[in-house]
């Protein structure tokens, strides 16, 4: 399902789809690969979101949440994240750790590798598939790790790089065959003018 705080056309839907769908694609092939599990993973929503809208698919932006992040340079240049709510990132912790459900209330330094660890591959694996599209060079740095209210984690990284724009490329990502839901989300907030240069590389107009 297409968010629509930026409307997009047809084309630009279906080449969106098709980045989240080889994203996924990529994240589900690593994860098992890391943890020895079967994963699969959806898509509930996806598109390009102002800044001051995130509320409207975060639901809280005073609510705790983890967040793997780095900056992306090369011919698109901004700033990439992978937010988890607090919630999904405890689950998800004792998933990749192997732990009885509910055993992850806090995220220690433990927790907090292991999440950085996910988050690298996902969001490797989301800008590799962009990169395959638009055969752009999206080479990213070693990635950080957040645990804050969600909207101060958006903050500080607009903050920290004050050349990012006001839209950022947003996927919603659930992992499916889970007794307990996972979801996060993987944002792309490229410098002004980069989303018309990733559009135009893509094949499509902005």
């Amino acid at each position: 399902m297409p968010l629509t705080s930026k409307q997009l056309n047809d084309l630009q839907v279906d080449v969106l789809r098709e980045v989240a769908n080889i994203g996924t694609g990529h994240a589900v092939t690593s994860l098992t690969m890391m943890t020895g599990e079967s994963f699969s993973m959806s898509v509930p929503a996806f598109g390009v979101m102002v800044m001051n809208e995130f509320e409207s698919i975060l639901g809280d932006l005073e609510a705790l949440a983890a967040s793997v992040y780095m900056p992306v340079e090369g011919d698109v240049c901004g700033h990439v994240a992978f937010l988890f709510p607090y919630d999904s990132a405890c689950q998800l912790t004792d998933l990749l750790l192997g732990r009885e459900h509910g055993t992850t209330t806090v995220l220690e330094e433990l927790e907090c590798s292991a999440l950085m660890e996910v988050g690298n591959v996902l969001i490797s694996s989301f800008l590799n598939a962009i990169s395959d599209l638009s055969n752009l060079s999206l080479p990213s740095s070693p990635p950080g790790i957040a645990i804050d209210m969600a909207g101060a984690i958006l903050a500080s990284i607009v903050t920290v790089s004050p050349n990012l724009g006001d839209h950022a490329l947003t996927i919603m990502t659930r992992l499916a065959d889970t007794e307990y839901p996972v979801e996060g989300f993987f944002v792309f907030i490229p410098e002004p003018d980069s989303l018309e240069i990733l559009f135009q590389a893509l094949g499509i107009e902005s």
